[in-house]
């Protein structure tokens, strides 16, 4: 199948298509709508309470592991 014909598929099907290598590697092509999508919902969700106090429980381990 050519790059063209899974354009033609992830962008007239909305779908994602699965690219493997054999080696356990994996790239998924998704179409520019969806991408954005995704962005804008990793946007909301990052300026939550919930979120902040991940990232700072993060930062706290990440300190603790390389003192």
């Amino acid at each position: 199948m050519s790059v063209t014909d899974l354009h033609r598929l992830v962008i007239g099907k909305n779908c994602r298509i699965e690219l493997a290598d054999g080696n356990g590697g994996v790239c998924i092509l998704i179409s520019k709508s969806e991408l954005d999508a995704l962005e804008q919902a990793l946007e909301i969700l990052s300026d939550t309470n919930e979120c902040r106090a991940m990232r700072e429980q993060l930062t706290q381990l990440v300190s603790t592991v390389a003192a």
